[in-house]
């Protein structure tokens, strides 16, 4: 909350961030979906973090795009959901997903970018060991390209995943055009004991092949 709290702040780093030629992204988080009061509360947030943020200081220090990490996989409703209720659940997030861009709209932001964050998993079908309840090969494809129709980009969390062939097929499917938008690597650099990565150097190893396959840049998220 401090683009509220601490405006000033906030606005000191983004123009930093400017100055260094570095996009500055507001993130807003979420996991009820379906619960219009979750929906209703996303939206305030999206109002006081970026909208009246951004109109309540210079253009250097704002932000330059919205980044949702909405995840109903986290939900109650998800929880012991059958495959059916996660694909209504999708839909609920598509639908989160339309209603915030719509609020950026009206307020006059209609070139803001909007990025999103989302599993690897979801674009398995059944047959393939999916969760999700997709009726056939089409109604997956029409739903990635329904959100593409509101997000500029998503990130695919690859959290599990700690070599290169295993990322590579974990994101082949949104990469593949699938996705019209920008479909990135999300990818982890947690190292020491407990964590994916031995160390930092196998870490680095894997960013490595990911950056000669992808590209070094705008093609790879590190999260944390």
């Amino acid at each position: 909350n401090r683009p509220v709290s601490e405006p000033a702040v906030i606005g000191a780093w983004n123009a930093k961030l400017d100055a260094a030629g570095i996009s500055s992204q507001v993130l807003i988080d979420g996991v009820e979906v379906d619960d219009p009061a979750d929906i209703s509360s996303i939206l305030a947030k999206v109002t006081g973090r970026l909208i009246n943020f951004n109109a309540g200081v210079a253009v250097a220090s704002r932000f330059d795009s919205l980044h949702l990490d909405l995840e109903p996989q986290g939900s109650p409703a998800w929880t012991g959901a059958t495959p059916a209720i996660k694909r209504g659940l999708l839909e609920d997030l598509l639908d989160a997903y339309t209603a915030i861009r719509n609020h950026l709209d009206t307020a006059g932001l209609t070139s803001m970018p909007m990025y999103a964050d989302l599993p690897f998993t979801w674009d398995k079908l059944p047959a393939e060991g999916g969760s999700i309840g997709w009726a056939d090969a089409a109604d997956r494809d029409g739903w990635f390209t329904d959100i593409a129709g509101v997000l500029d980009g998503i990130s695919l969390m690859t959290f599990s995943k700690d070599n290169y062939a295993d990322i590579d097929a974990a994101i082949s499917y949104e990469r593949s055009g699938a996705f019209t938008g920008k479909a990135r690597l999300g990818i982890q650099p947690k190292a020491g004991p407990g964590f994916l990565w031995p160390t930092i150097l196998h870490f680095n190893s894997v960013m490595n092949d990911c950056e000669s396959a992808y590209g070094p840049t705008g093609s790879t998220d590190l999260e944390n």
